[in-house]
């Protein structure tokens, strides 16, 4: 229970009756154009009465819990409560809102609610009201939502609903919300008969039609309030959106059954019948939004009717409300209730606090920015197009209720239909109050993150035909993307090596840069069919409406270094008591995290060191990485799923000698919460984690950035594999819809390796990096034959060669199959030097099992590197990442940690091997300086650049490897994304320095060929300290669509770094100084000759 005691509160200072009543009267309630003076305090001012003494739980309230409350506990203690609730829950420092545009369907309703001023008699054109009062309607200012090429039409025509879709699309919107009025063919004749010629029997047939047009053309997701529906209707509405919505508003019969109440003569507003209809989404598991409305005559006991309710409705349909809207009743001209008094701020976020506490932390509670009451009688507008002082007050008490998103906003394209006299607030503002709470403003989709975390989640609640629309616009989180950037190029790039050239809209006829839908037509050759709409380019690109740190708004200062910093003055004045203590909570977390993780990499380190055995006890096998499903189930990482701040480090990892194993598997698992809450940065605390990042780079390898001389030599892109994600290997040529897939299958001669290797060295190369696909005529004499062809072709150079993968065929295919090890030795005798640690994929079976299906699993890739290590072979560690469902901050986090252990095992074996245990636990600084040269580097820094690394087992560097989606197979079929965004690489890179670096895995490199020259040099702010190589002939990731590749000589990589005020240096695979003369060679080489096919 939330209240250790109902005693412990002390009753508030709110006036408005509790039980009976008149609802919402009394000295806080007023109207809007007739206030009151009485009663109402600033927001957020602590009472006097208020009581601090209270435990919370994430657990929802039963109904007596809640009564036994609300009697003895004034607002501000309610507050506390439900702020804590909240802070418990998913995402505990995200305050969301949907980008989105309204489209109002029609507005002819059978409905005749009192409060209403949508829906329009469409024989007349005026508000239906319920009184029975048939007054002039003043259009005047009345801001017309069809804007329809037929004036007199009764539903918006295609071409309307497109036009404005796309503006959204542009403005960078997600969802498009279809409201209308409840089935106004019942009522109206001529809504009947319209929608006939349309060629429709229903309102809701044409909704469908509408939305499943809208997703065609324009790739935003329809959210769908359609009024009462049948079970059969809001089955076909599931195929074509994302979600459904109907406001319960009331459980109250009186309020229909009571003449001149607000739903008097409504029979549709009957909560039975409401109810009804969400039972049936429920049992469809359509992700669902309800809701309830404050001030309309009800009661507050009636409205926790309401609340409990659709609690009931919400368990025993399996979970299914993904957000309750809390929603206050604004008076409209020329209404039935135009002079009903208007709720005041209090009762609303009493309201808001009470929600909280019935549905507990994990659902969403919503209210709209735009209908906030203002705490006192100051202006209304400023006059700038802002809020003014008070509403924004109203932001943060309702901030302070445990209110979790502000619902869909339109970015200046369309109006609230419903309160059109009420506009929404600038994002800018709200971003501003929103992040004063300590919050970051964070786009979301329309429907919300739990039912979109992870495959099991999509497979339940996401309709197959509207899976692959939802992941191109969603991140590893369920928010949405909200920016264009993606790994390989820019998406906005038409044409090329792309055969995405396919591209819906066009501005020309236009004059505002809208897109005319009448002669549009998707471009492709006659022969070909078009692409699925969703995979298509869109022109113009799509605004992007989040930063690099992924909130809208918010400083990042991830190049200059910047520490953690909150204006005190904000542009919109200052907060009043609302900036709680959750932004200490969050910082407090993500210092716990990096601090845990920092003391067990380093005390663990120093058992590896020593070779001290007690560290296999510590570590716990591979079988288990992580507990999957909470985080999915709850929709994000959780305060109670970080238990790290709580938590004594010291204790648990200075004890000697063993530990249980479940304590071991334990101790793993909060290092894996502990990524996550790196991984799960946002806003100021992404520039944090980036900072921190940052800092422990310099403290671990210096300012020196380096990077080799290499080629890549695929020697087939034959594969007898299924991996979905790779477009390298060869399968059919043309797909289903007449596009080339791929060039021809090759297979390289040996002789053919040999002069790419000669020619390799002859341009300054230090080394060849080999890999191919798994020919089915090749076997483990193979490769050995090619690492024999390699040194023929140039003696000295470093033969890094073979996926683990390739290892594990090479043996078994060896003379009848030999032990993984042997065959390690027996490609180190041939001259193997080191081993890619690539087709690591992410280290989680369930991703494995979609992506790469007869790949390694999880604990094969894990054997395979380490006895790799064991018998002296090193080895790189490389994660794919920002791909498919499963793929998420949780599966990234265990990977980190696996790598990390695997590392520390390997470094503790070859420790014992060599005879180590001096007893040293002296945290190493490895300065990786290296060769130089005087035209490129100052001389003056050479004592800096002096060598200290030194291999000691284990990984050499860890590699991040963001997905390029564009000609991924797996992306055509509509089951990845479209690729990590910016923020998830950059801290993905970030926490690899800080899970890793503190346990001596210190070499993190960026990848130039997936992240692009610029932000490649981005992530040396993030913790990185390597680029990798110049990469001649690198053709895997150009394959897949990326326009950075084919090769990138020593003055370009020199380049990036000295952008980055940081020292180039050009470095061997197993980071030595690289000779000057190599330097020298590489930086006056002749072009590579051309390659002719080979078959």
């Amino acid at each position: 229970a939330v209240m250790a005691s109902a005693a412990t509160f002390r009753p508030g200072t709110l006036a408005s009756p509790w039980r009976g009543g008149d609802g919402v009267g009394g000295a806080g309630a007023r109207g809007r154009r007739f206030r009151g003076t009485g009663g109402a305090r600033p927001a957020c001012r602590k009472s006097a009465t208020t009581s601090t003494d209270v435990s919370v739980s994430s657990h929802p309230l039963t109904r007596p819990e809640i009564d036994a409350l609300v009697d003895v506990t004034g607002l501000d203690a309610l507050c506390e409560m439900a702020r804590a609730v909240r802070a418990s829950g998913p995402n505990p420092t995200v305050v969301t809102f949907s980008p989105k545009v309204f489209i109002p369907l029609t507005r002819a309703c059978r409905d005749r609610c009192g409060y209403c001023a949508f829906a329009k008699d469409p024989t007349v054109g005026k508000p239906t009201g319920n009184d029975e009062r048939d007054e002039p309607h003043d259009n005047e200012n009345d801001q017309s939502s069809r804007n329809s090429s037929t004036p007199s039409a009764i539903y918006m025509s295609v071409a309307d609903v497109l036009a404005v879709a796309e503006r959204g699309r542009a403005a960078g919107c997600a969802e498009c919300l279809f409201t209308l009025g409840d089935r106004p063919e019942a009522r109206y004749i001529e809504a009947a008969n319209e929608l006939k010629a349309l060629g429709f029997a229903t309102t809701v047939e044409y909704v469908a039609h509408c939305c499943a047009m809208v997703l065609e053309h324009t790739g935003l997701l329809p959210h769908v309030n359609a009024g009462v529906l049948t079970f059969d209707e809001l089955k076909l509405i599931r195929t074509v959106s994302v979600s459904q919505g109907l406001m319960l508003e009331s459980a109250s019969e009186r309020l229909v059954t009571e003449k001149g109440a607000a739903h008097w003569k409504c029979d549709t507003k009957k909560p039975d019948v409401r109810l009804r209809v969400m039972e049936h989404a429920g049992e469809l598991n359509i992700p669902f939004t309800s809701g309830i409305m404050v001030g309309i005559g009800e009661t507050r006991a009636e409205r926790v009717d309401a609340l409990f309710a659709l609690k009931k409705i919400h368990d025993d349909g399996g979970h299914f409300l993904q957000e309750i809207l809390v929603q206050s009743f604004r008076a409209k001209k020329h209404t039935a209730m135009e002079h009903h008094p208007e709720p005041g701020l209090d009762e609303l976020v009493w309201t808001c606090a009470v929600a909280r506490l019935v549905f507990g932390s994990d659902v969403c509670i919503q209210s709209p920015p735009n209908l906030t009451p203002e705490a006192d009688d100051t202006k209304g507008d400023s006059g700038d197009g802002s809020s003014s002082s008070a509403r924004r007050n109203g932001w943060r008490a309702l901030l302070n209720a445990g209110v979790s998103c502000w619902g869909g906003i339109s970015p200046g394209i369309t109006l609230d239909f419903v309160s059109p006299e009420m506009p929404w607030p600038t994002l800018d503002e709200l971003a501003c109050v929103t992040q004063q709470g300590g919050f970051s403003l964070t786009p979301r989709l329309a429907v919300q993150p739990r039912f979109v975390l992870g495959k099991q989640n999509y497979e339940q609640w996401i309709d197959p035909n509207i899976a692959p629309f939802v992941r191109v616009l969603s991140d590893a989180e369920g928010f949405a993307r909200s920016a264009g950037w993606c790994p390989g190029r820019d998406e906005s790039v038409i044409g090329g090596s792309s055969r995405e050239e396919n591209f819906l809209g066009t501005t020309e006829g236009t004059t505002d840069g809208s897109v005319e839908y009448g002669d549009t037509e998707i471009v492709s050759s006659p022969e070909k069919k078009p692409p699925p709409s969703w995979r298509a380019a869109r022109l113009p690109r799509a605004k992007d409406l989040v930063t690099v740190n992924g909130s809208f708004s918010g400083f990042t200062g991830i190049r200059t270094g910047a520490a953690l910093v909150l204006p005190d003055e904000p542009p919109y004045g200052s907060p009043t008591g609302v900036r709680t203590q959750e932004l200490t909570q969050e910082r407090d977390a993500l210092d716990s995290a990096i601090n845990r993780l920092d003391a067990r990499g380093c005390f663990l380190k120093n058992l590896a060191e020593r070779g001290d055995q007690s560290l296999f006890q510590k570590l716990p096998p591979f079988d288990r990485l992580y507990e999957n499903g909470t985080y999915q189930q709850r929709g994000g990482m959780c305060a109670d799923l970080s238990g790290t701040a709580s938590r004594n480090v010291a204790s648990v990892h200075h004890s000697g000698g063993s530990i249980p194993g479940d304590e071991a598997f334990a101790e793993r698992a909060e290092d894996v919460r502990a990524a996550m809450q790196i991984l799960s940065s946002r806003g100021n605390h992404f520039d944090k984690a980036c900072h921190v990042a940052d800092n422990q780079r310099k403290q671990q390898v210096g300012d020196v950035v380096t990077w080799c001389v290499n080629r890549n030599i695929n020697y087939t892109n034959v594969c007898t594999l299924s991996c979905i994600f790779c477009a390298f290997s060869k399968g059919q040529k043309v797909d289903a819809e007449g596009f080339d897939l791929r060039g021809d299958a090759y297979l390289l001669s040996l002789d053919e390796v040999s002069r790419r290797v000669r020619e390799a060295w002859n341009r300054g190369a230090t080394e060849v990096c080999m890999q191919g696909g798994i020919h089915p005529e090749f076997d483990g004499e193979t490769y050995l034959s090619l690492i024999k062809a390699a040194k023929r072709g140039a003696p000295e150079m470093h033969v890094h060669a073979f996926s683990p993968l390739e290892v594990r065929h090479g043996a078994s295919t060896y003379k009848g199959g030999v032990s993984v090890s042997a065959y390690l030795s027996l490609l180190k005798q041939a001259g193997l030097g080191s081993l890619p640690g690539t087709a690591a994929e992410i280290l989680s079976n369930d991703v494995r099992h979609e992506l790469c299906p007869d790949k390694l699993d999880t604990k094969a890739w894990l054997d395979v590197v380490s006895s790799a290590h064991d018998v002296g072979i090193p080895t790189t560690s490389t994660m794919m990442f920002g791909h498919v469902d499963d793929d998420t901050i949780e599966t990234r986090a265990a990977h980190l940690v696996a790598i990390r252990d695997a590392h520390l095992l390997s470094m503790c074996r070859k420790a014992a091997r060599d005879g180590a245990g001096d007893g040293t636990t002296e945290r190493r600084r490895d300065d990786s300086g290296l060769s130089q040269d005087s035209s490129g580097y100052d001389e003056s820094d050479e004592e800096s650049l002096q060598q200290n690394y030194a291999y000691k087992g284990g990984f050499t560097e860890f590699v991040p490897l963001p997905f390029v989606h564009f000609e991924a197979p797996a992306f055509r079929n509509g089951v990845t994304k479209k690729g990590p965004t910016l923020r998830e690489c950059l801290l993905v890179h970030a926490a690899a320095r800080l899970v890793l670096g503190p346990a001596g895995l210190q070499n993190i490199q960026a990848s130039w060929v997936k992240m692009g020259p610029e932000y490649a040099g981005l992530l040396l702010n993030a913790g990185c300290n390597d680029l990798g190589g110049t990469l001649m002939n690198e053709s895997i990731t150009r394959a897949a669509g990326a326009q950075f590749g084919q090769e990138m000589g020593p003055d370009e990589l020199t380049s990036i770094v000295k952008n980055e005020n940081r020292t180039p240096a050009m470095r061997t695979t197993l980071y030595k100084p690289a000779k000057r003369e190599r330097l020298g060679v590489a930086k006056n080489a002749a072009p590579l000759l051309e390659i002719k096919p080979s078959r």
